[in-house]
């Protein structure tokens, strides 16, 4: 948690050691997996360098663009409640393919990063070969909700995502 926006640029130290529960590692596939790491560090350290007071506010316009472009539009109410009546007749495979497919809104993922709300802090980021990469994030407790990490991800170019599914690795 302390020293993230560090981690998010140059890495752990050589001595650090993550705070909280543990690590949790995700590998991903992307043709630009170098990309990919650099648009995702610019979109996290875009709001994890915003002031809690005026979060709700700042976070907005303090995003990326191509980033603001990525998520889904703000539905209408109408179009929220038909997407969920449709949403209700699917089996529960076809539930978290269609919720996948659907993304993120700004403002939904934004409130996944307001500070008190994020239960993981990036440690560090790493191509690991031409089309994949890892991502090893500290989290505070077990289970936790990686979803605005998958959605960061996904939108700064992985194609597929896959998460570690033991408990967070201790030190």
């Amino acid at each position: 948690m302390h020293d993230e926006r560090a981690r998010l640029h140059h890495g752990p130290t050589p001595d650090q050691r993550p705070d909280g529960l543990g690590l949790i590692r995700l590998t991903l596939q992307a043709h630009d997996p170098e990309g990919v790491l650099e648009r995702a560090r610019d979109v996290l350290d875009s709001v994890i360098t915003l002031d809690r007071a005026t979060f709700d506010e700042d976070a907005p316009g303090s995003v990326p663009h191509w980033f603001v472009e990525a998520c889904t539009p703000e539905p209408t109410p109408e179009e929220q409640q038909a997407w969920l009546a449709w949403w209700r007749t699917l089996d529960h495979p076809a539930k978290a393919a269609a919720e996948r497919e659907r993304g993120w809104t700004l403002q939904n993922w934004l409130s996944w990063m307001e500070p008190g709300e994020r239960t993981w802090w990036w440690w560090d980021g790493q191509v690991t070969g031409p089309s994949t990469a890892a991502v090893s994030v500290v989290v505070e407790g077990w289970p936790t909700a990686l979803g605005a990490l998958h959605w960061l991800l996904t939108a700064s170019g992985a194609r597929e995502i896959t998460e570690d599914d033991s408990p967070p690795v201790r030190f």
